[in-house]
């Protein structure tokens, strides 16, 4: 890898990675990244591109669902964005667009899409998907109005697409990946030491297959957090997830947790 400030307020990164594997032999791929501050650093542009290389699992391979005739996925991808800080750094706005390129992507089919290992493996099978494109944009916000209330947000908006020639799923959504999805966070430090938290979570509609023929509903879920700092170093905290013990899925008929808690203890050195 290789890092350097070209221009003033102008860093660049470039780097490369060679994996050799036994099976589906070398692959190279590349990074370039770029920020340019502005605005006495106020304001920052920042852009980069990334290429990628995952060989199939052991289990993609050899499980029930296995398929010795996966491919290794490979994709590009490209983002931009812009970050804005203003009110004395109490105010962070940004926005970014995104876009991946991916061939062989590997998702699992059940068997509502025909294929010969239906006829071996009838509850569905590792495929690799031949062209399949993702792109969208992130919003994020993050606002200290005080020294004890911050708030924070973000949303994230992904159109997928199947764009494998003549196959029958070509147009269709890439299962099992929301097209919106939020979150949002309010903390308060009390004059005690102790400090509360509530966050939302919200995960949209999405399809579980690639036939695009089971539809998963979308969600919005509410965390509760409470810690307090013994020293300034340590600190014991409580944590609930999904409190109204809501239902959802995020893969059909696997189940989710309900309403968890957790408690622990945090240092920080």
């Amino acid at each position: 890898q290789l890092q350097g400030e070209v221009i003033s307020g102008l860093p660049l990164t470039a780097g490369g990675r060679y994996d050799k594997h036994d099976v589906y032999g070398g692959h190279t791929t590349g990074q370039f990244a770029a920020a340019w501050a502005l605005n006495d650093g106020h304001t920052l542009l920042r852009a980069g591109f990334g290429q990628g290389f995952k060989a199939p699992s052991l289990y993609q391979l050899f499980s029930n669902y296995g398929n010795k005739d996966l491919q290794p996925e490979q994709a590009n991808s490209w983002d931009a964005g812009i970050e804005h800080h203003a009110w004395d750094g109490r105010v962070v706005l940004s926005a970014t667009y995104f876009n991946r390129d991916s061939r062989n992507l590997i998702e699992f089919f059940d068997c509502t899409t025909p294929s010969p290992l239906c006829a071996t493996e009838p509850f569905g099978y590792y495929a690799n998907i031949e062209r399949a494109s993702a792109h969208g944009v992130e919003l994020q916000a993050a606002v200290n109005p005080g020294d004890t209330l911050s708030l924070s947000a973000n949303y994230t908006l992904t159109d997928t697409e199947d764009r494998s020639p003549g196959s029958a799923t070509n147009g269709n959504e890439l299962p099992r990946r929301p097209k919106n999805a939020a979150n949002v966070v309010a903390t308060y430090h009390w004059a005690t030491r102790l400090s509360t938290s509530v966050g939302a979570r919200y995960g949209g509609r999405r399809f579980d297959d690639a036939a695009n023929a089971i539809a998963l509903g979308g969600y919005v879920l509410l965390d509760l957090k409470v810690s307090y700092a013994i020293l300034d170093r340590l600190e014991v905290y409580g944590r609930i997830d999904n409190a109204p013990d809501k239902h959802y899925e995020t893969a059909y008929r696997y189940g989710t947790y309900g309403r968890v808690g957790f408690a622990g203890i945090r240092a920080s050195f």
